[in-house]
Formats: structure tokens, sequence, C-alpha cells
């Protein structure tokens, strides 16, 4: 190991820690679209939210946040994806009266 490292300059050894990061980086994106929350992926949004709550923060920085999500209602209709894990309706949803197993969410939210 020691050899290896002694081999190498120091431009090099550079390049590949920012390779490694960038890799650790991207599999941290990945696996947040493709696991916890891939139920998520049905509901349509802007393209960046299904990544990263960045298109969220700029909205509500610049002070339109309600704005914005109300024209990504108009565009894609009730449900709205506006985050990798955060999903919104423009109305309260009725919540789930019965806990006997008959009635299941998705039925109550239209989704089943």
């Amino acid at each position: 190991m020691s050899a290896l490292l002694s081999t190498l300059s120091i431009a090099e050894l550079a390049l590949y820690s920012l390779g490694g990061a960038l890799g650790l980086w991207a599999c941290y994106f990945l696996t947040g679209y493709f696991g916890a929350h891939a139920g998520l992926r049905k509901f349509p949004g802007p393209p960046a939210a299904a990544w990263t709550q960045l298109w969220l923060a700029k909205q509500s920085r610049n002070g339109i946040r309600s704005p914005a999500v109300h024209e990504q209602h108009m565009k894609h209709g009730k449900f709205v994806r506006i985050g990798p894990n955060e999903s919104e309706s423009p109305a309260p949803v009725s919540p789930v009266a019965k806990c006997d197993g008959r009635d299941s969410k998705a039925d109550v939210l239209g989704l089943g």
C-alpha cells in the first residue's frame, strides 16, 4: 500500500479523492431516489424535486413557495411531488376512518 502511495503524485491523489467523493455523493442521491421513497416517483412535479430539496428551498428563499407549488398543481393536478420525500395536495385529505383492514389509505386517497 505504501509503495502505491509513494508512486502517485499529489495531483493523482487529489483526483482519486475527488472521484471517490463524487461517487459517494452520487450514491447518496441514487439511494434516496430509488430506495426509501420510491413510491413517490409516480407523483409528477419539477424534475429537480425528485432528487433534491433545492427546488423547494429556492422557491422558499425567493418568497414564492406557495405560488410556485400552486403553479405545479395547475400544471400536474391534485398531487404534486415537491421534494424527494415530500408530496403535497391542495386540500386536506380525509383521514382513513376504519382500521379493520377493509379500507386502505390508497383507496381513500384515490390512488388504489
